[in-house]
């Protein structure tokens, strides 16, 4: 799937390039998760200041939420 993203360059510039990004879905099947999905995102969302994106992404997506809770065990 081709998707243009913003990017700054070295230069300070703002620039829309194709990004070539295999889509990583919450689910692969029935009961198969991907956990490295599950676990990053959120870390990465919040430390490079994306809180719209996370809060959009994880914490009020119902099935980022439901498959986290079925897929690793609540500590």
């Amino acid at each position: 799937m081709e998707e243009k993203k913003p990017y700054t360059n070295a230069k300070g510039e703002v620039i829309e390039e194709d990004i070539y990004v295999t889509p990583q879905p919450l689910r692969f099947g029935e009961d198969d998760y991907n956990i490295r999905a599950l676990n990053n995102l959120p870390y990465h969302r919040l430390h490079a200041g994306h809180v719209d994106l996370l809060k959009k992404e994880c914490l009020a997506n119902v099935l980022f939420c439901v498959s986290k809770l079925h897929a690793l065990p609540v500590e």
